[in-house]
Order: C-alpha cells, then structure tokens, then sequence
C-alpha cells in the first residue's frame, strides 16, 4: 500500500488540499516554500480502509448554539462506518462523529453549528430540537 502526503490550507469548509507530496519530505518542503496560513500536512495510506479508522476516535461533542462553548462524553462505538449524527436539544448541538482528535471534532461541530445558526438567521427561526443522521459514504 502507497501511503501520500496531503498539504491542506485553510479552515473549516475552506479547507482543501494544495499539495499531494510522496514523502513526508517533499510536503514539508513544499509547507517551507509555499507556506501560507493554516497549513496542515496530513499522511493518509491509499486502499487500505481500515487505515482510516485507525486515525480516528469516535467522539461524542455537545456544543452550545449561541455561545460556542462546548464539553465531550465517554463514546463507545466498534461499528466502522463513516457516518455522523447530530441533535439539537434545550439549544446544545450533540455529534456523535468519528474526528483525528478532539481539536478536529470541535472544528467539525463548529462548522455545523455555523451552518444551523446561519439558516435560522436567513429564515429568521428560532432554536427548536432536531434530530438528524448523515451518510457521508456517498
């Protein structure tokens, strides 16, 4: 199996990959020459699907709506799916998600929570509690 470098720049739902190196050599080479912000290398193994979960833990993120503030629960979960889900309850955001660390799981509950407060503004809504899952396989 043919393991690949990935140098991502940017934030949240700016974030996208810049660079695809061979070595983590080259990437960090490429990070020295074209640097730029938030620049993040990321080394993934090609066809190989468990290597996917291998880097991740299954983390459960409760997040405020209004305030952002936000604390993790004890998640047990075997299952291997790339899969999410989200609750809204007494205007807390709840995910259940697989993230790196707890630093990525904030960013990926951040960027949902975005999303919900962005669409209550635009319809003009107020928090109500919700229920939802997501596929992500496709």
């Amino acid at each position: 199996m043919t393991t690949v470098h990935l140098v991502l720049q940017g934030l949240y739902s700016d974030r996208c990959v810049v660079h695809i190196a061979s070595t983590a050599q080259l990437a960090k080479q490429y990070v020295d020459t074209h640097g730029g912000e938030a620049v993040d290398v990321e080394s993934w193994t090609l066809d190989d699907p468990e290597s996917y979960f291998e880097e991740l833990t299954y983390l459960h993120i409760a997040m405020e709506l209004v305030s952002g503030q936000h604390r993790f629960y004890d998640c047990k979960h075997t299952e291997k799916h790339v899969h999410y889900k989200w609750t809204v309850v007494d205007k807390v955001l709840h995910m259940v998600l697989w993230a790196r660390t707890k630093q990525h799981a904030i960013k990926i509950a951040n960027e949902k929570r975005a999303s919900i407060l962005d669409s209550m503004i635009t319809t003009g809504q107020v928090v109500k509690d919700e229920h939802h899952s997501e596929d992500l396989t496709g």
